[in-house]
């Protein structure tokens, strides 16, 4: 089940979700490609990119590479041609083998540049690692080792991490155009002790921002064994899934939370992918969880109820407030590219005095989004999963 009957005794007895007892945590990754003729003179060639990113979390047991350590061929193809494909078949492959979680990537870019990702942490695979080809170059790359998100048992809110340029042991060439020369046998990986990034600023930067202060709920992925979060017409998401029920672009829309739920200092703030290119959404908040009725089998799980109206699960309920429509962008997604919900958005006073809410209450927030009625349900609305703050002075 989703929420096992301890979590679900604690939010009923307390009415707050702890972020250190959380299962689960999503992240932003945005990486700061700070490679520059001005920050390496003499050391930016014509073309200068990063290849996509690839990485993924994982336990302890699970690394994908390691200082010290030989490249696998997943790391040398990354390292020496920035193809992630080898690399993300090695990550799926712990994935199955269960020392893995989830993939991590994102797009080539140029340098200087940036580019953000996001994916969800679990407790049993905390730690993260993510890596990228400095291009052109013989086999030189940068990239986060087995960073751990969850330090001391909480999720950490941020973490900032400077780039230098790593050797991955694998070819011969000393300059960023050297034709290719195979290093056999090839050598330990190294941070570059010589070479054009020796001793250098940074050549990059990624940070790790959490963007969940609350617990999710509701998540239109079939999960529960008890049938509590079954999706109206079989339009479940994959297993797994944070988010809600499949829509009509084949995927689940989901709510993403990030900032402060503060009253004297909000900067709480709501996104959504995942929706229909240009879909309405409206975002909307409750005092409950469905079901809320205590006769209900399901009651205590959060696991949301199916409606005639929608074709996804309805999750918030009770005193009921509207914070706003937004309209989605080409790819689905609410206050990436346009306006999101809250800070430094409408509404401006931010969205817990818009609700007149008080410290120590705690709101379910929940997007609904139209949907193509000759879809899915045919219901012409779908939901996200729902998202839950305890709001603190």
């Amino acid at each position: 089940m989703k929420h096992s009957l301890a979590l679900a005794a604690l939010a009923l007895a307390f009415g707050t979700h702890s972020a250190s007892a959380q299962s689960t945590a999503t992240y932003r990754l945005e990486f700061t490609a700070l490679w520059s003729p001005a920050t390496h003179p003499g050391a930016y060639p014509g073309g200068a990119h990063f290849s996509p990113l690839i990485g993924g979390t994982h336990s302890a047991t699970g690394e994908f590479w390691e200082a010290g350590g030989l490249a696998s061929n997943g790391m040398e193809s990354m390292a020496e041609s920035g193809s992630p494909t080898t690399l993300r078949n090695e990550i799926l492959a712990a994935i199955n083998s269960g020392t893995a979680g989830v993939v991590i990537q994102g797009p080539a870019i140029s340098s200087p540049g940036g580019t953000t990702t996001t994916f969800t942490a679990s407790a049993a695979f905390p730690l993260a690692t993510v890596v990228t080809m400095v291009a052109p170059s013989p086999d030189w790359f940068i990239g986060s080792e087995s960073i751990n998100l969850r330090p001391g048992g909480n999720w950490a809110h941020e973490i900032t991490i400077d780039l230098f340029g790593w050797d991955a042991g694998t070819d011969n060439g000393t300059n960023f155009n050297s034709s290719n020369s195979n290093t056999n046998p090839a050598v330990p990986i190294t941070l570059q002790t010589s070479g054009p990034f020796f001793g250098t600023s940074p050549i990059g930067r990624f940070t790790f921002t959490r963007l969940s202060p609350g617990a999710e709920y509701c998540n239109g992925d079939g999960g529960n064994q008890l049938g509590c979060t079954d999706c109206p017409c079989s339009n479940e998401a994959a297993p797994g899934t944070i988010g809600g029920c499949l829509n009509s672009a084949s995927r689940s829309a989901r709510l993403l939370c990030e900032g402060a739920a503060s009253v004297s200092s909000d900067t709480l703030r709501f996104e959504m992918t995942g929706a229909p290119g240009s879909a309405f959404a409206v975002l909307v908040s409750g005092n409950n969880l469905a079901p809320n009725n205590s006769n209900n089998p399901c009651f205590g799980f959060g696991s949301g109820l199916q409606s005639l109206e929608f074709d996804g699960l309805r999750c918030a309920v009770g005193s009921i407030r509207r914070h706003g429509g937004r309209a989605a962008n080409a790819l689905g997604e609410v206050g990436t590219t346009g306006p999101g919900w809250g800070t430094p958005n409408n509404p401006q006073v931010g969205l817990i005095a818009q609700g007149g809410f008080s410290s120590g209450q705690t709101r379910y927030f929940q997007a609904i989004y139209r949907e193509d009625s000759m879809a899915g349900c045919g219901r012409g609305l779908n939901t996200s999963q729902a998202v839950g703050t305890t709001f603190t002075r």
